[in-house]
């Protein structure tokens, strides 16, 4: 008597995202200030003790860093205007943010206000490649929260210091953390 195979269904790989909103304290400061756009900016506490939660990219130019006292980010960016945390407000623009990705996975981890964990395995029939699912992260927030959404687009690959696959319409934040978005064959 010979043995029936049974036919193993064909494992999917996994496909994880992590999103991590890159200057995020800023970015939401900036969705109810627009005019300060383009502006040396820090999100701190306005004390001698404060350290900084978060940076423009105009800030980050001189050196201000996130973690760094507010003191030392002073001395690097003199002319950076500093802005009151507000915190109800990042809780609020998250909150509205995980909501979005509930929609495209129901697997969501979310790590802190501005960073989590997706599961796009069974999402990528419906709506694609990570490459095509982060560019629709970035289409979906670009429209409610202006430059927030280069920030919640990344799509995680399987190192983390490897570049997001396929062509982008922004740079990614692994080139942009380099420095070298205009040089990435991802981001062309």
């Amino acid at each position: 008597m010979q043995a029936q195979r049974t036919r193993q269904p064909e494992r999917t790989p996994r496909v994880l995202a992590h999103v991590d909103m890159d200057a995020y304290f800023v970015e939401v400061e900036l969705l109810d200030r627009p005019e300060l756009r383009g502006r040396k900016l820090i999100v701190a506490q306005d004390s001698g003790r404060s350290v900084v939660l978060s940076a423009s990219y105009e800030a980050r130019a001189d050196g201000v860093r996130s973690a760094m006292p507010l003191a030392r980010a002073r001395q690097l960016s003199p002319q950076a205007l500093v802005l009151a945390p507000h915190q109800s407000r990042y809780r609020e623009i998250s909150q509205e943010i995980m909501t979005y990705f509930s929609t495209v996975t129901d697997t969501v981890e979310q790590l802190s206000v501005d960073e989590a964990f997706l599961d796009l395995t069974g999402a990528r029939r419906r709506l694609g490649s990570p490459a095509e699912i982060g560019a629709g992260f970035v289409e979906r927030s670009g429209r409610s929260s202006g430059s927030l959404a280069r920030s919640a687009s990344r799509t995680a690959s399987s190192s983390p210091r490897s570049p997001p696959p396929g062509p982008s319409r922004t740079e990614c934040l692994w080139c942009r953390r380099r420095g070298a978005w205009s040089s990435c064959t991802a981001c062309r």
